[in-house]
């Protein structure tokens, strides 16, 4: 089993001062996919505390990754 790792760290969230728009370069074919496509879970630990536009940037990334419009991809959240 992967160890846990942190969503800025696996997700390449881009994290900055303003953090208005952010988009994740990992895309479907990327080797950092593969912990996303394969998790049966993911956490986001203090999700009340980040940024709207970093959730909505991770919730972007499961969706591109999984190719599945649900949101997170369909992962349980």
């Amino acid at each position: 089993m992967p160890s846990p790792s942190c969503t800025h760290v696996v997700r390449q969230i881009p994290v900055n001062e303003k953090s208005q728009l952010l988009d994740s370069p990992i895309e479907r074919n990327d080797p950092r996919a593969e912990l996303i496509q394969s998790a049966s879970l993911i956490t986001l630990d203090e999700a009340s505390m980040l940024n709207r536009a970093a959730f909505t940037c991770a919730e972007q990334v499961c969706r591109r990754v999984m190719n599945n419009n649900q949101p997170f991809g369909g992962k349980i959240v």
